[in-house]
């Protein structure tokens, strides 16, 4: 019988957690045990410590059912897993009214590990389980104080037993720890429960109460297992708390007097989060992701440059140099990497990057042997905002950043620095993430954006990227940024920073660097013309133009320009603000260029910046009358030359025609047509009759 189906046969049976599992005598009773090696011992209670947590796991039982099951296995791998009995192997409890048993032989430091990792998991399932179900009863508990032994809360329940636990004389911590970590320990100890009883009395944000409360407990079971790794960012963790909540609760930490030298309280959550992500265990990453969501609505910009520190961090010096597309006396916020190689890359399929599978997502992680390092040139604000990371708060992400360079050093022909830097960045990348689901529309995701668009580029590259941060990457920018339904707005949108991410995003269309990149470049030119539109005046959009200019004149030059006739169109249907600024240009490319081919691409231009005054959708008002007044005299020498050279090709002469019915009835709409048929000269030309029959005739008012 398998585990799976043991829980479904056993459960349903007796529902009472100590007496189907039968928890309290599992390994606590030697005799029944056969003399064998160490090892062999090892085994045996390392599979019974893992099926004690997947019967939790695997119960398919109603919350209030699970809890007791839950709270019978916690006791079990605490008393297992942390403490000690100094007189005998039996303890009894008088607050906890229960006796605690120890196994006749001793646990090794092997088999406790096991336990407190199965402790983060079950208290990681005990909060994924507060998050889902959202339960009424938790709620109604908020108006009155509970006991943490009364509470259907497994996290303060376990703070409560390891607590009373602690205070037995006969009882003591397995696990030597520091001055530091044992004061630490305390520290959260009480932190915890304070922060239970404050979240049950209301008033304050009961979700970041929770999220809190169960990131501590999750740090207080890595002190032992991470000996003075903990206490810094724990320190941190519980300033943060009384800067939030210290108004209902009172912790004794150290913070600085001097208001000028203390840093915002979300820079400092922020830097204590990103220094967990590394290296700690999956509920450890989960408690940090769960505290991340409760607080990003508050979180700053310079913390927001601190995670995109992380993003663009490598390894190695970049191999070959980079080029910088665009004036070379301002500072660009994409750098678009040099490359000869024309090659394509195979087109991937969207993954789904959720909070289950980001676990499953990062075991699979394929590396290469390098990165480039290239460092994202801020505009403006940006450089304040990354200034401010240069000391201090930059400190810890050198330290981990020094530390996986001295792993790579130490271990020949391995890739784990390597791996473990791209696992960092995609638990970054998750928390951005969320951030853009939240705050779309915040000045400071065009600084985001930047950066993750050279963080795409860098890691497309065929030889030196990672196929799967590109990836991820790519579905962040399209999904949560292009696609979102709102975009960035207000005073704070920079300018010149729009105005350089469209110059570049433009040009990675218009180079051959792949399907992958092409279609994302797209897509980032669109969403860049949307922002640009709904927050420029007249004045700034003509100079938008000019750099669409610049593209478009490649378009028509240059026979390595990869830009595609259907994107310029799709661009003049979105905003047709910006074609009407090339209408002339495009009515001379037309008649100067000798290739058929692009001469028809630029009358599909022309019928595209006409179709909005075509139809029942036409307006006919002033500023199209105005605009059409000014070019009558191209589309008249436009028309004249489509009469007068017929194309061969049988589909450019249906083009002809239907730009020729768009054309008049713009200006029939428009009550134009007596000063076009002046300037067509439509007597004069022979061919008319021939090739359009009598669509002049009936659309001009003309005698034959």
């Amino acid at each position: 019988m398998d585990k799976k189906s043991h829980t479904d046969k056993v459960l349903p049976v007796e529902r009472d957690g100590a007496s189907v599992l039968g928890v309290k005598s599992m390994d606590v009773d030697d005799e029944s045990l056969p003399e064998t090696e160490s090892d062999s011992d090892d085994v045996l209670r390392s599979w019974i410590v893992d099926c004690i947590y997947q019967l939790s796991k695997n119960a398919n039982l109603e919350p209030t059912e699970k809890f007791p099951l839950q709270k019978e296995i916690l006791k079990f791998l605490a008393v297992q897993g942390l403490f000690t009995a100094s007189l005998g192997i039996e303890v009894t409890s008088f607050e906890l009214q229960e006796k605690l048993k120890w196994p006749k032989k001793p646990a090794s430091v092997q088999i406790r590990r096991l336990c407190i990792e199965q402790m983060h998991h079950l208290l990681a399932d005990a909060e994924r389980l507060l998050i889902s179900e959202k339960r009424t009863e938790i709620n109604e508990s908020m108006q009155h104080e509970v006991s943490p032994l009364e509470s259907s809360d497994l996290g303060a329940y376990a703070i409560c037993f390891l607590g009373t636990l602690q205070n037995i004389p006969s009882v003591s911590l397995f696990w030597a720890l520091s001055k530091d970590d044992e004061h630490t320990f305390n520290k959260i100890l009480d932190a915890e429960t304070q922060l239970f009883r404050a979240a049950h009395k209301g008033g304050y944000n009961f979700s970041r109460m929770q999220a809190m409360r169960f990131l501590l407990i999750q740090l207080l079971l890595q002190i032992p297992l991470r000996h003075g790794e903990i206490c810094e960012t724990a320190s941190e963790l519980l300033i943060c708390c009384k800067e939030v909540f210290g108004s209902v609760i009172e912790l004794d930490v150290e913070i600085y007097n001097d208001e000028n030298v203390m840093p915002d309280f979300m820079d400092v959550l922020i830097d204590a989060l990103l220094s967990l992500l590394p290296q700690s265990p999956a509920p450890v990453r989960l408690a940090v992701e769960q505290v991340f969501r409760c607080f990003c609505d508050s979180i700053t910009d310079s913390g927001l440059m601190h995670m995109l520190q992380v993003v663009k961090k490598d390894l190695k010096p970049p191999r070959r140099k980079t080029i910088v597309l665009g004036d070379s006396d301002e500072e660009d916020p994409i750098e678009i990497e040099e490359s000869e190689s024309g090659d394509e890359f195979k087109e991937s399929e969207d993954e789904e990057h959720t909070d289950d599978n980001l676990e499953e997502q990062e075991s699979n992680v394929q590396t290469e042997p390098t990165l480039q390092e290239k460092n994202l040139q801020e505009t403006g604000d940006s450089e304040d905002m990354d200034s401010e990371f240069d000391d201090e708060a930059m400190f810890r992400l050198d330290t981990y950043l020094a530390q996986i360079v001295k792993e790579k050093n130490n271990a020949v022909g391995s890739d784990t620095a390597q791996s473990q830097l791209v696992h960092f960045k995609l638990r970054v990348l998750s928390l951005l993430e969320f951030y853009l689901q939240r705050n779309s529309n915040k000045p400071i995701v065009l600084t985001i954006f930047s950066c993750l668009l050279q963080a795409f580029e860098k890691n497309s590259s065929p030889t030196e990227g990672n196929e799967q941060l590109a990836d991820r990457i790519r579905v962040i920018l399209e999904r949560k940024i292009c696609k979102a339904k709102e975009y960035p707005k207000g005073p704070g949108v920079n300018f010149l920073l729009l105005k350089c991410l469209l110059d570049k995003a433009l040009k990675l269309v218009s180079r051959p660097k792949g399907k992958r990149m092409e279609s994302l470049a797209q897509t980032c030119s669109f969403w860049l013309l949307k922002v640009i539109h709904g927050n420029l005046n007249k004045v700034k959009l003509e100079d938008i133009s000019q750099i669409f200019l610049a593209s478009l004149e490649d378009f028509f030059t240059n026979k390595k320009c990869c830009l595609k006739g259907g994107f310029l169109r799709e661009v003049f249907r979105r905003h047709h603000w910006l074609g009407t600024a090339f209408f002339r240009m495009l009515a001379e490319n037309f008649l100067k260029t000798k290739s058929d081919f692009l001469r028809y691409e630029a009358l599909s231009l022309l019928d595209a910046l006409i179709r909005p005054w075509i139809g029942k959708s036409a307006q006919n008002s002033y500023q199209n009358l105005q605009f059409l007044e000014v070019h009558l005299s191209s589309l008249s020498d436009l028309i004249r030359h489509l009469l007068q050279k017929k194309a061969h090709k049988k589909s450019f002469r249906m083009q002809a025609l239907q730009f020729c019915k768009g054309v008049l009835e713009a200006i029939q709409l428009l009550g134009l047509e007596k000063p076009f048929a002046q300037l067509l000269q439509f007597h004069k030309l022979v061919t008319c009759e021939s090739y359009i029959g009598d669509l002049f005739q009936t659309k001009l008012d003309l005698d034959s």
